[in-house]
């Protein structure tokens, strides 16, 4: 792995130097900032609770996040991106307790991450990226409604994991500013995929100490399988160029900044 991360080091500071030795705009290195906002749905996703017929799963459920990036594209057309989130997920369960308590599990995980991500722009504004994403665990609650046991928790923050990762791909458009303009509003989707189980060993969201659990089900629950986030969001996002460098004319290598 140490391998790969050095050859890819190595082609980019190759990219950027091939870049910076260009003389025009379109041949050069840019330097960006952004903001945006993200919002749509997630779902946290287990095959375990989708075959136990005493858990209802809401499909729709919201979802949000808010960013700032900075980065660098190379040539007008290879952005790559430093990205921070504050990001929110939720989702809601219907439980069945053996015809003894019937009631609602609303989940609320709220996170703070950091992707690297790679986006290509083409000479229409339209845009293709992806990449890997970090989660660091901020906080877990939940909210029961209905006839639900007496003694559950809340705050379930250390049922889950510290950190997870997950994998992002989205598609887009600047709708406004073309790939001249130094600020541009770009308008796009984005798809993201949870890697490994954001839970602890042999838990589940449903589960809880005073309420629903394996008795009664374990056959269901037999093999442990993953829970992961699913998220599908439209994003709407502020880009400005303040930098750029190059070759000048006459040869000598140079950086200029903007207002």
């Amino acid at each position: 792995m140490m391998r790969g991360l050095y050859l890819a080091a190595v082609l980019l500071l190759s990219i950027i130097n091939h870049s910076w030795g260009q003389g025009n705009a379109e041949k050069g290195v840019w330097f960006n900032l952004g903001i945006g906002g993200e919002f749509g749905n997630s779902n946290m996703m287990n095959t375990n609770l989708s075959d136990d017929e005493n858990i209802s799963i809401e499909k729709f459920n919201n979802s949000s996040a808010l960013h700032a990036r900075t980065g660098i594209t190379l040539n007008q057309a290879f952005n790559i991106s430093v990205e921070g989130q504050l990001s929110s997920y939720t989702q809601k369960y219907d439980i069945e307790q053996f015809n003894r308590y019937d009631y609602a599990k609303h989940i609320t995980v709220e996170t703070l991450e950091a992707g690297l991500f790679f986006r290509y722009i083409n000479v229409y504004g339209i845009y293709l990226e992806g990449g890997p994403k970090f989660s660091l665990m901020q906080e877990v609650n939940a909210e029961f409604v209905g006839n639900s046991p007496d003694g559950l928790q809340n705050d379930q923050t250390e049922r889950y994991k510290d950190y997870s990762l997950s994998a992002m791909g989205g598609i887009g458009l600047a709708f406004y500013g073309t790939k001249n303009d130094r600020f541009r509003v770009n308008l796009g989707v984005r798809a993201y995929y949870g890697i490994g189980n954001i839970m602890e060993a042999n838990d589940y969201p449903v589960f809880d100490a005073e309420g629903y659990g394996f008795s009664g089900n374990s056959e269901i629950y037999e093999e442990n399988h993953p829970t992961r986030i699913v998220s599908f969001r439209l994003k709407l996002d502020l880009n400005y160029y303040f930098g750029f460098m190059g070759q000048s004319p006459c040869g000598q290598r140079r950086i200029r900044f903007f207002p």
